[in-house]
């Protein structure tokens, strides 16, 4: 497609040397390209969501319109008919929501696209709307067949092709308004926020919890601009005047029908020609927001991303590099290689330090707290895992029988590796792509998950314990997996006091942390976010800490997965200064690493080299610059000796097959055969004997007090320090949710205002009833939501370095689940506080203390209850995409079924059990009793009749007043389960696959 966009036009001659037009195609050919390209991303590529899409409408459809079953036209009940079409409309809303991501996902696409003239903004913003007509058509069809027919509106064709042509419309045109907010939006976080307010809006004033002649002079401009209240008026009317709702005239309703009383209840119009006005404004507001979503794009600019090394750090590093460069090369060519593999050990460290003086310093002084150096020795290491084809894609190396049944069908990744590594060196652990140079790290460290593992590991001449081994081992993996909100001081902080015995003085803790971060360079930076996304520290910073985070732990064993993988030569040169510093404090380190500098591969004492298959190739001394690594492979038949000069990494893995031979040809032998027959081999079993015999005499096995070196108070109290800090260091989490509850409250006092008052007389009418109701409806599940929703990508982000944590044996899940509780709470009060104070007052309620502490009692529950459930949900499913997908069908379930848009009473028979369920059923019911359920106050019924205000909400409502503070322990007993759910889930269920 690209080359299309490139391209001048079909058949078409260059005419002048240089472009004279902005873009090289017309503007309508290069739409007509985006369009396709479009359509290729997001319906082709996002197959499984286009096709989950529909059938969730389907079931949708059959849930809703089950709940709404078997509508007659009556006195009682045109207010369910409106509930309905209000129904209806709040689900086309929802199907729009994923426009936000989908745009997103190729928004920073577009801007390089952009500033590449490959084609104008309205191309892009068009594409969108071209490609959602068949999917929004697909789920329209499926959604209202099933929901028109259950509800019983009225069975005639053109009503029903009308509501069809009103879903399909209001649905594109609201889809436009989200992705006008997408392209406005600097970020993912900036749009769901924004998007939540226009939700909420566009909910509150579509004509149904607050009816339209009840919505201030000052926001009717917000319900006219509303694609939703067109929607929801546009069926009221199509549904209201047909004829089986043309019912004569009762109870004094001078002259109306029942269906024109209904549309008067709630302030509509009953011209059907508001119909065909209903079409005319969605599709021509989606071309308005189509158009401001090509203006926002012209102007907005993407995040700016950060240098892997800072300026003045690269400036230094590289003028190091310079001067190493030229000593090392006038050495080469000065002395014969062969003869200078005994001075190795005296001259790597200062080479690579490049005149650092920290290598001078002494084990003792470098190492705070004591620690036993370990030997670690593996004797034929074989890993199987199954086979994703189960044996019908006939793959190579799976295990057909054999004498083990547990590895039948199997593949085998690993053959039979053998290794020795020795405090104080090294360990360079390479291989081409597949050789299973991760997956052989993954095993010694138990990291595994899956699949079958065979063979011997000893510490120090003892079999391995899990147990024991994970306290003392430090694992660097390859993706930096850190909290973002946490400073890099309080990242090992943490890390220390939760992995260092408690006897360690929190003052010695400190002093460690600050001698790692001397030793990693971060010492300058330590008060820095760690941040992500662009902002915080850069990609070489962030290879460090995770080095530090785990030196910090005082381990005795140091594995690296790619410690260098993505960093230019200045930053992996920092980050294995870095590490050649933890091997020269007498640990035992094994790095695996991907194609290094000749700097880099030279700072390595020893190298473990793997063939694709995972067969071991080379094992053994590197010598001074790679003198016996070249020794031995120049050695075998057919190996191209190495030319002066040329990195010996890249020679090795050329003539060895591991990579694409560029300069020397594959030798085209058999190397892990070649190394079992060969004296090396030899040597380094006799070696790996020796060792283990003398390592189980002098070492007694790994002994720990507990499998973990914190107890549980300082857990709960370091967990509860690490999240309340960051929650401190992240505004955009919570300073969104506070200024946004301060917007809403205002939103909800402005428009309610007065709402709640009762009359000096004592009178109240439905529509008042209707407009309380609605409004505690609104409040608690729309803030209750928008927090759920806004945890969940934070604990997505978290529970990966949980699965880290917990891996390190640094606390168990209990306190983990308490602390992010307990981090929530004051942000939590303030949100109810703020609510409580501003929507309280400004709407109206009783001006009683204990209503009003009730209020404020209950809302801080609620919104505990669902934050709990959006910890529950992203614990329980295997990414925040499920847990939100999760979070909005509990949403419409519980606000469908809490018995504000269908009455309790109403609520068909088999349905009656999830309004006893829903959590939102006692919110609404503890709020709403506690306003209106002990007012002994006379009304008129939606039948016209009059009725005491406590016998109507208990007769249509089912709300009785002496439930209210059972409806407290209720909500507080969701808050219990699902905390302790979290747990349980944390405890036995992980998505961590490796």
């Amino acid at each position: 497609m690209l080359a299309s966009l490139d391209s001048a036009g079909d058949g078409a001659e260059q005419q002048a040397p240089l472009p004279s037009t902005k873009f090289a195609n017309s503007r309508l050919r290069a739409t007509w390209l985006v369009i396709r390209r479009q359509a290729l991303l997001d319906l082709v590529r996002q197959r499984a969501f286009i096709i989950a899409r529909p059938i969730e409408a389907a079931i949708q459809a059959l849930i809703m319109g089950s709940m709404l079953f078997g509508i007659t036209p009556g006195a009682t009940t045109w207010r369910k008919t409106f509930a309905a079409c209000v129904v209806a409309v709040n689900y086309v809303t929802l199907m729009s929501a994923p426009q936000l991501i989908l745009v997103f996902n190729t928004k920073r696409v577009f801007y390089k696209h952009r500033d590449n003239h490959l084609f104008p903004a309205w191309s892009y913003t068009s594409g969108f709307v071209v490609t959602q007509l068949v999917p929004s058509a697909l789920e329209t069809l499926l959604f209202c067949p099933p929901f028109y027919l259950l509800v019983n509106f009225q069975r005639s064709a053109g009503c029903f092709f009308t509501f069809l042509l009103l879903v399909w419309s209001c649905s594109n045109c609201v889809a436009g308004l989200i992705r006008l907010v997408a392209f406005s939006s600097p970020s993912l976080l900036v749009g769901n926020s924004i998007m939540g307010l226009i939700f909420l809006l566009i909910s509150l004033t579509n004509g149904f919890t607050i009816i339209t002649s009840s919505i201030p002079d000052y926001l009717i401009w917000v319900h006219y601009l509303n694609p939703t209240a067109w929607c929801v008026q546009a069926f009221a009317i199509s549904e209201f005047t047909s004829p089986g709702w043309q019912i004569p005239e009762a109870n004094g309703w001078e002259g109306l029908t029942q269906g024109e009383y209904a549309l008067a209840a709630f302030g509509l119009r009953r011209d059907r020609m508001y119909i065909w006005y209903s079409v005319v404004y969605f599709w021509g507001m989606l071309l308005v927001y189509t158009a401001a979503g090509a203006v926002a794009l012209m102007f907005s600019e993407p995040a700016k991303p950060r240098p892997t090394v800072e300026v003045e750090q690269g400036k230094k590093q590289l003028e190091r590099e310079v001067q190493d460069t030229a000593g090392r090369m006038a050495r080469m060519s000065s002395m014969a290689m062969s003869t200078l593999s005994a001075q190795a050990s005296s001259h790597l460290g200062a080479q690579l330090s490049c005149g650092s003086d920290e290598l001078e310093t002494s084990t003792s002084q470098r190492s705070a707290v004591p620690f036993d150096p370990i030997t670690l020795i593996c004797r034929g290491i074989k890993y199987y895992v199954p086979d994703p084809s189960k044996g019908r894609a006939g793959r190579k190396g799976a295990v057909d029988d054999g004498d083990d049944p547990a590895l039948a069908g199997k593949l085998q990744l690993l053959h039979d590796i053998s290794l020795v590594a020795e405090p104080g060196r090294l360990m360079a652990l390479m291989g081409g792509s597949g050789a299973g140079k991760t997956t052989l790290m993954d095993v010694i460290c138990g990291r595994k998950t899956v699949g079958v593992i065979r063979g011997d590991i000893f510490v120090n001449g003892h079999p391995k314990d899990q147990a024991t081994w994970s306290r003392v081992v430090g694992y660097v993996e390859q993706t930096d997996i850190h909290s973002a909100a946490a400073s890099v001081r309080e990242s090992l902080l943490f890390s220390a006091r939760l992995r260092l015995e408690e006897s360690v003085s929190f003052e010695h803790v400190r002093a460690i942390v600050d001698d790692t971060l001397r030793m990693v360079e971060l010492d300058r930076i330590a008060e820095r976010i760690v941040g992500g996304d662009g902002s915080g520290l850069s990609l070489e910073q962030c290879k460090r800490l995770s080095i530090a985070v785990e030196l910090v732990a005082n381990p005795s064993v140091v594995f690296m997965d790619e410690p260098t993988s993505g960093l230019d030569a200045r930053a992996a040169a920092i980050v294995i200064r870095a590490v050649r510093n933890v091997a020269d404090s007498q640990r035992t380190v094994m790095v695996t690493i991907h194609q290094p500098s000749m700097d880099i591969f030279e700072a390595f004492d020893a190298l473990l080299l793997l063939q694709r298959g995972g067969r071991l190739t080379y094992l053994g001394d590197l010598g001074f610059e790679s003198s016996q690594l070249v020794a031995y492979l120049e050695a075998q038949p057919g190996v191209e000796p190495i030319r002066p000069g040329y990195n010996p990494a890249t020679w090795m893995l050329e003539v060895t097959g591991g990579s694409m031979s560029t300069t020397f040809k594959d030798a085209g032998q058999d190397f892990p055969t070649l190394y079992r027959v060969s004296h090396l081999f030899q040597q380094n079993e006799a070696h790996a004997s020796q060792l283990l015999e003398k390592c189980a005499k002098e070492h007694p096995p790994l002994t720990l007090r507990s499998k973990y070196a914190a107890s549980q108070a300082t857990q709960r109290r370091w967990l509860i320090r690490k999240f309340c800090k960051m929650y401190w260091h992240l505004p955009q989490y919570n300073m969104t949710r506070i200024f946004l509850t301060t917007i809403i409250s205002f939103i909800y006092g402005a428009l309610y205002y007065n709402q709640g008052k009762v009359a000096a007389d004592g009178s109240i009418s439905a529509a008042q009833v209707q407009n309380i109701a609605g409004v505690l409806f609104s409040m608690t599940t729309f803030l209750g939501i928008f927090n759920c929703i806004s945890i969940i990508p934070l604990l997505s982000a978290e529970r990966t370095v949980f699965y880290r944590e917990r891996a390190a044996a640094m606390y168990s899940p209990g306190p983990y689940t308490l602390a992010t509780s307990v981090a929530e709470i004051p942000y939590l009060l303030i949100q109810a506080l703020i609510m409580s104070v501003v929507a309280y007052w400004m709407v109206g309620f009783d001006p009683v203390a204990w209503k009003f502490f009730y209020f404020l009692l209950l809302l801080t529950l609620v919104l505990t209850m669902y934050t709990l459930l959006g910890q529950f949900l992203i614990y329980l499913t295997p990414n925040q995409l499920m847990a939100m997908m999760l979070a909005s069908l509990f949403n419409q379930l519980w606000n469908l079924s809490n018995g504000f848009m269908i009455p309790y009473s109403e609520i068909p028979r088999g349905w009656k059990w999830l309004n006893r369920i829903s959590p939102a059923t006692w919110s609404l019911y503890g709020l709403a009793c506690s306003q209106l359920c002990d007012k002994e106050t006379l009304m008129t019924g939606l039948s016209g009749s009059d009725i005491y205000l406590p016998d109507f909400m208990r007769a249509y409502f089912g709300w009785d007043f002496a439930m209210i503070w059972w409806c407290v322990l209720i909500v507080f007993a969701y808050c219990i389960f699902f905390r302790t759910a979290s747990v349980i889930l944390l405890s036995k269920v992980s998505y961590l696959r490796r």
